[in-house]
């Protein structure tokens, strides 16, 4: 018999500005794969719902507090997200 164990991945990210503010952001998930998939599939939900022309890095992209506002509830709020 075969005993499932499970896995937790989880990811943590400090910015500073450059005024010296401190953000953090904590995003934990209960498979890799799924939170990778979903993460992957907001962004290109994103891109068709705010097009914007050429290429998009996630960070230039998400630059600015009202993107931020958009896209943070998305990926925090997917099934498994802990």
């Amino acid at each position: 018999s075969s005993v499932d164990v499970g896995e937790t991945h989880g990811m943590r990210i400090d910015v500073t500005s450059v005024n010296g503010e401190h953000a953090s952001i904590v995003q934990a998930h209960e498979s890799f794969r799924r939170c990778v998939g979903q993460s992957c599939a907001e962004f290109a939900l994103d891109l068709l719902e705010v097009p914007n022309p050429g290429v998009e890095l996630p960070e230039r992209r998400y630059k600015g507090a009202e993107a931020r506002k958009r896209i943070v509830p998305r990926l925090t709020g997917t099934p498994g997200t802990l």
